[in-house]
């Protein structure tokens, strides 16, 4: 900048400076003046200067003032010798005068120093997920902020450089230079290994319904679950299984990289039908009054959770005279078992009164082996006697007692064909009067024993008795 009135010569003159004003939030505040040249000090005017040299009047003063009344002046300030400014320095490098304020307090250094560096912060820390992975894979990070008095003669740096991919704890250093030294600082880039569990969510408890009493399958949401080193999740049981009826209790687990799991779990309540047999009929009694058996009629007893109901005689069966156990067998999937039981008793009137049907009956009383007496039967134009129903039975017994003659012992028509029980006729024994066991001890031909009431019994049919025949 000229002086102050300067005239021809003096108008070519110069002062050449500049301030620098550094301030730190909440920080000291640095004033830095650079002089480049200064080639007068004094103006015209009321400074009673040459006007063509800028010198011999009121030297001019160099400093600086905070504003509330308090300066400070600079080296030379007001003198002849302020010329010389250009060429004197605090800090060891011609024109240049570095100040630090903080409040009201300015300090001179008392010589120069090495660049003063500020580190940025540590950056959040890097997760070791194991296996060679690192999250962040690469961080990056902004210079240090550098104060000097100085020029730097190497510029900032730090070791290692950003960005780096950092797999362990490491200290990052930082450094800067100026003719008076080196100035430094570091932070610390963190690398921790990952010990936190996954999160995991469960889907709600389910209800659900079954026919079959094994359960039914279910397919259930899978669970939510995070984590930032990667997570699998598994349920011990999967969705889409078979779930027993009753409460289950399904724990699914989240396993992240590392090794870090958690769990929840939830319930899955299969309410199922359980097997019933119901309404099992009463005993039921007949009358057979047809040469051709009775059918018989009944309503079948109510099942529920079954698969399969199963019985050895239906609805309309025919039955001729005897007591018949009829068995309803509901099962279900599982293979369990429920029975209901009934009985039909048919009492068959087909022959009596027996004159009304014409029949006659003859008491053979030489003793005979029942094929004897069967064959003896036969050359009279009949067989030996059919006894078709208790009616027949008990006619039987009471005509021989009648004829004062003792019913017992005596053939008549049933005898065994392999497993079966048949008349000469090889009409099927339908009725029957066993004493208990008779039917099944190895024997073949049958005969009346009149006591107790009427009962048969099996003989050996190679034995003689007396027989009773049955003419049309």
């Amino acid at each position: 900048m000229p002086f102050f009135s300067s005239q021809l010569d003096g108008l070519r003159l110069r002062n050449s400076y500049q301030v620098i004003i550094v301030g730190q939030h909440g920080g000291d505040t640095y004033i830095i003046y650079n002089f480049h040249e200064v080639t007068w000090y004094s103006g015209g005017g009321n400074s009673g200067g040459n006007i063509h040299t800028g010198q011999g009047g009121q030297p001019a003063m160099a400093g600086f003032t905070d504003g509330l009344g308090s300066s400070f002046e600079l080296p030379y300030s007001g003198t002849n010798d302020v010329i010389r400014i250009d060429d004197e320095s605090n800090v060891g490098m011609a024109g240049r005068y570095v100040f630090r304020v903080n409040g009201a307090s300015i300090v001179e250094p008392d010589s120069p120093t090495s660049p003063i560096l500020t580190c940025p912060s540590s950056p959040a820390p890097v997760l070791n997920c194991g296996s060679g992975e690192f999250i962040p894979a690469t961080v990056a990070w902004s210079d240090p902020t550098t104060v000097t008095c100085l020029p730097l003669t190497s510029p900032i740096s730090c070791t290692p450089s950003s960005p780096h991919t950092f797999t362990a704890t490491t200290t990052v250093s930082c450094s800067a230079s100026n003719a008076v030294g080196e100035g430094t600082c570091t932070f610390d880039v963190l690398v921790n290994q990952d010990t936190t569990a996954p999160t995991i969510i469960c889907t709600e408890d389910i209800t659900t319904q079954s026919n079959n009493p094994l359960g039914t399958q279910v397919a259930y949401s899978p669970p939510m679950s995070e984590d930032e080193c990667g997570v699998y999740t598994s349920c011990d049981l999967p969705s889409n299984s078979l779930f027993p009826c009753g409460e289950n209790t399904v724990t699914c687990t989240s396993m992240d990289n590392v090794g870090n799991q958690n769990s929840c779990s939830f319930k899955i309540t299969v309410n199922c039908q359980q097997l019933q047999l119901t309404n099992c009929p009463s005993n039921i009694d007949v009358v057979d009054s047809m040469p051709y058996g009775e059918a018989v009629n009944w309503d079948p007893p109510t099942a529920s959770g079954h698969t399969s109901l199963t019985s050895n005689y239906e609805p309309g069966h025919v039955f001729f005279g005897g007591t018949f156990d009829v068995v309803y067998i509901a099962t279900d999937a599982a293979g369990n078992e429920l029975q209901c039981t009934f009985t039909i008793t048919v009492e068959s009137d087909v022959y009596g009164p027996v004159s009304s049907l014409c029949r006659k009956y003859i008491l053979d009383t030489t003793s005979k082996t029942w094929n004897e007496s069967d064959t003896s039967c036969q050359s009279s134009g009949g067989n030996l006697a059919r006894i078709v129903g208790r009616k027949t039975n008990n006619f039987l017994i009471t005509s021989i007692q009648d004829q004062g003659m003792n019913p017992s012992d005596i053939w008549f028509g049933a005898h065994r064909v392999e497993s079966s029980w048949l008349y000469p006729d090889d009409s099927p024994v339908c009725y029957s009067n066993w004493a208990s066991g008779e039917d099944q001890d190895g024997d073949t031909c049958a005969q009346l024993w009149a006591q107790p009431s009427g009962k048969w019994t099996s003989e050996d049919c190679s034995l003689t008795k007396r027989s009773i025949c049955e003419l049309a």
